[in-house]
Formats: C-alpha cells, sequence, structure tokens
C-alpha cells in the first residue's frame, strides 16, 4: 500500500493509503470522506470548506510516520475494529505545517 495524502485549500488535511492513484482519487471523490472532511474542525474551522479542490499527492516522510502512528495506536486499543484508515493530520503531530 501506498500513504496519500489529501491537501484542501493547500493545506495537508488527511493521510491514508491505498493501492495506487486511481484507489486514491476514488477514496477521495467518495462523499462520505468529503462529509468527514466537512464535520471535523480545528480552531480554525473545518478541514475543508467543501468548494475548494481536494488535491491528492504522495505522503511526505513526516505525514506518512503520522499515518503510521496513529494506525498503530488504533489499532493497539481496538484491533478488531481497523479497517481502512485515515490520519487526520490537522490533530497529529504534524499539524502547523
Amino acid at each position: 500500500m501506498i500513504i496519500f495524502t489529501v491537501e484542501a485549500g493547500g493545506r495537508a488535511v488527511a493521510a491514508f493509503n491505498a493501492e495506487d492513484m486511481e484507489a486514491a482519487t476514488a477514496f477521495v471523490e467518495d462523499t462520505s470522506f468529503q462529509c468527514n472532511l466537512l464535520e471535523f474542525a480545528t480552531d480554525e474551522g473545518s478541514l475543508w470548506n467543501g468548494i475548494d479542490a481536494l488535491e491528492i499527492r504522495l505522503a511526505l516522510d513526516e505525514e506518512t510516520a503520522a499515518y503510521h502512528e496513529s494506525f498503530a495506536v488504533a489499532y493497539t486499543e481496538n484491533p478488531d475494529h481497523i479497517g481502512a484508515w485515515v490520519c487526520l493530520l490537522a490533530f497529529s503531530r504534524v499539524a502547523g505545517d
């Protein structure tokens, strides 16, 4: 699996894994994923405003590390309920890039 990052408004908001760019694009275009980006917010507002284009790219090293760290924590806490995993970068150690 490859770790990808989705950017909204030029800000990295989420890291996730996918087989390839086609699968990553399908994931980001899914309505449920987009709704989650609208629902989750920081003090600065929603992770995505619903208007800006969502850009997908390969994750940087620190984003990949944040993804793996958050997955490890979630797996340790509840190994039976881990499926697809998304790391919301605004809530990880790479926040404030």
